[in-house]
């Protein structure tokens, strides 16, 4: 059996610090809406690789990149930042050329209330209807973050409890992986982050690169 190639199969990543700098938002340049809008992909993903392990979200408007901040109640640092009038524009363009949005979400900090609210303001308060939540981003890479498989699993667990609680209708996407398999060319086992979590959260995402771990084509 086949299933229907879906448009949700086609997508884009766009990177919040391509708006960052007193340049334009998304919403607001009208030569990338109508490329974008032409190439028809069914699912933006939002907003950056691994600054989104540093990124925050708070309702204010979008801070200078590398700025350090904190949010109420949370004593760790960030250092990036998706503001309200970003995330209204992102949603605007959305709209706009048909797609759905995937927001790269940060574990790393582990502030599983920052992000419920951001669900809460976009798509309860606004409507906005983001509909895929994806927590960290290579972290299997990222090891400055000290996040390990153990951890980043009771993670999954509790972001999903929080953010599900405001809107059950998202899907929560865990494992997020540089590497597919364990990163060593003698194993074949599956990642943790992934084995850990694919149980879990609603879906499972995994990074593939021509090389991944290896140099040979075998």
């Amino acid at each position: 059996n086949k299933n229907a190639f879906s448009k949700e199969m086609l997508g884009l990543g766009f990177v919040n610090w391509e708006h960052s700098w007193g340049k334009p938002f998304l919403g607001a340049n009208n030569t990338i809406t109508s490329a974008t809008k032409a190439l028809g992909p069914g699912v933006i993903r939002y907003a950056g690789g691994n600054w989104a392990n540093s990124v925050g979200w708070d309702r204010t408007n979008q801070r200078t990149p590398y700025t350090e901040w904190q949010y109420p109640g949370d004593s760790s640092t960030y250092y990036f930042h998706y503001g309200k009038d970003e995330v209204d524009s992102l949603a605007s363009f959305a709209s706009q050329v048909g797609s759905k949005v995937m927001i790269q979400v940060n574990v790393a900090n582990n502030n599983p209330t920052m992000w419920a609210d951001m669900v809460r303001y976009t798509n309860i308060e606004k409507g906005y209807k983001f509909k895929y939540w994806e927590l960290g981003n290579e972290l299997d890479f990222d090891t400055d973050k000290g996040v390990t498989p153990q951890m980043y699993a009771q993670r999954v667990t509790a972001y999903k409890n929080a953010l599900k609680a405001v809107d059950p209708s998202i899907t929560i996407i865990s494992g997020v992986t540089a590497y597919t398999m364990a990163q060593d060319d003698s194993k074949t086992t599956l990642s943790d982050y992934l084995r850990l979590t694919g149980s879990t959260s609603d879906s499972t995402s995994i990074h593939w690169y021509q090389q991944c771990n290896t140099t040979s084509l075998t």
